[in-house]
């Protein structure tokens, strides 16, 4: 590894750290919340890039490849009323470079529903939620 790798991949790897914690960062409540009547839309942004470095297969010498990552995510949430919340989330996946031609493409491989979901309440306190959601599994 060169002197300009040995410096360059952690400050890289540091800024990446820094943006990432900035941009998860969240206050008490939703920082921007829109009402309309009896409707609340609240916006979502997500930007998260990420410096990865991966040497060999299972701790075995190999090629070395370095690359960054970055994860976007544009959602909106609207609460109606006081039984009905709903929730689109848009996802862009990719890695930096491996769009040659960004004039052309537009094939949008790397986008995809992240979450899409109604939420009903009933006034006995049981919710149904139906549609694509993130699940967190034990202390996830």
């Amino acid at each position: 590894m060169h002197a300009t790798q040995r410096i360059l991949i952690p400050a890289l790897v540091l800024a990446t750290t820094i943006a990432t914690f900035s941009t998860t960062a969240r206050a008490e409540g939703p920082p921007l919340a829109i009402e309309l009547g009896d409707f609340t839309v609240i916006p979502h942004l997500q930007y998260r890039p990420r410096f990865v470095v991966h040497t060999g297969k299972n701790f075995m010498d190999g090629p070395t490849y370095t690359a960054f990552h970055q994860r976007a995510r544009l959602g909106v949430e609207v609460n109606a009323w006081s039984w009905v919340d709903a929730r689109i989330e848009l996802q862009d996946v990719r890695v930096w470079g491996e769009e040659l031609d960004t004039l052309s493409d537009f094939d949008a491989d790397g986008l995809d529903l992240h979450q899409g979901y109604a939420t009903l309440k009933t006034p006995i306190g049981l919710s149904f939620r139906i549609g694509r959601q993130e699940i967190n599994f034990d202390n996830q």
